[in-house]
């Protein structure tokens, strides 16, 4: 512990209160949990997890196999997809209008909105192409890493 400052671990960025920012992360925290489980119910996980095996041993893939990208494909049930769509969507929404209405509880808005937008069109190419609905599953699992950059971000105090 730093006798002058208090901070546990000297160089670290000292946490500091704000409103904004705290109940957006808060806000983030929750809403993305259903999007990353929806996520996550739309997979076939053995078959998944076989194919990342499969590509990592080195094996021949001429020989009847699915190539990886086919594997992942296919490793996609949709059983969920219309709740995972409106969950994923609603979030997108409602986060885009907090930012847009408080500006401060991010630090680049601009940045926050041009992705949301950008994010809700791409999300409609899988909703009306159902073929393409697994690369909505590939690409919201980015949100799995999110979640964690802000709980760190919240749970560790001090940055």
């Amino acid at each position: 512990v730093d006798p002058a400052s208090h901070v546990v671990l000297p160089g670290v960025i000292k946490y500091d209160s704000d409103w904004a920012r705290d109940s957006h992360d808060f806000f983030n925290l929750i809403a993305l949990v259903p999007v990353c489980v929806l996520n996550g119910m739309n997979w076939n996980w053995d078959m998944l997890l076989a194919s990342f095996s499969f590509s990592s041993s080195g094996g021949d893939q001429k020989h009847g196999q699915l190539s990886m990208s086919d594997s992942i494909a296919a490793s996609w049930t949709g059983e969920w997809f219309d709740m995972f769509f409106q969950i994923t969507a609603l979030y997108f929404i409602v986060d885009l209008i907090w930012v847009s209405v408080v500006p401060s509880c991010v630090k680049s808005p601009a940045t926050i909105i041009q992705h949301h937008f950008a994010t809700l069109l791409y999300i409609a190419i899988p909703y009306l192409h159902p073929f393409l609905r697994w690369l909505m599953g590939a690409c919201m699992s980015v949100e799995v890493n999110t979640w964690f950059l802000i709980a760190r971000r919240v749970f560790n105090k001090q940055g």
